[in-house]
């Protein structure tokens, strides 16, 4: 992937991130998660959970799929 998509993809914000749609996903985390996961919204960092997880998996595929043209 070219480095300016990358970039474009990790800036999205949540209103482009629903112009694009979503879809409800159900995830069974461990208490240490949950309690991480509150910390950072506590902290400000991100207004809600979702939010923090939707990062979290965008990450992931940034980093594990769609970054790694060698594949």
């Amino acid at each position: 992937m070219k480095s300016a998509l990358k970039a474009q993809l990790a800036l999205l914000t949540l209103a482009e991130v629903m112009k694009v749609g979503m879809r409800l996903v159900s995830v069974t985390l461990p208490e240490k998660y949950l309690e991480g996961l509150e910390e950072l919204v506590r902290q400000g960092r991100y207004p809600n959970r979702s939010a923090a997880i939707r990062m979290a998996v965008r990450d992931l595929l940034l980093r594990e799929l769609w970054n790694n043209s060698s594949r």
